[in-house]
């Protein structure tokens, strides 16, 4: 199980790298949020 979001940004280099998320929940609202980069995804990303 998961949830699915949209990275949208790289937002900071600091280890491991932080992007910004999006989601859409179920009433249709937008969520944006910050993360580390292992978290949301098993890509290689950087600037």
């Amino acid at each position: 199980m998961g949830v699915e979001v949209q990275i949208v940004r790289f937002a900071d280099d600091a280890q491991p790298g932080w992007v910004e998320c999006h989601l859409l929940d179920a009433h249709g609202r937008r969520w944006a949020f910050l993360e580390k980069v292992p978290v949301v995804t098993t890509a290689r990303l950087d600037r």
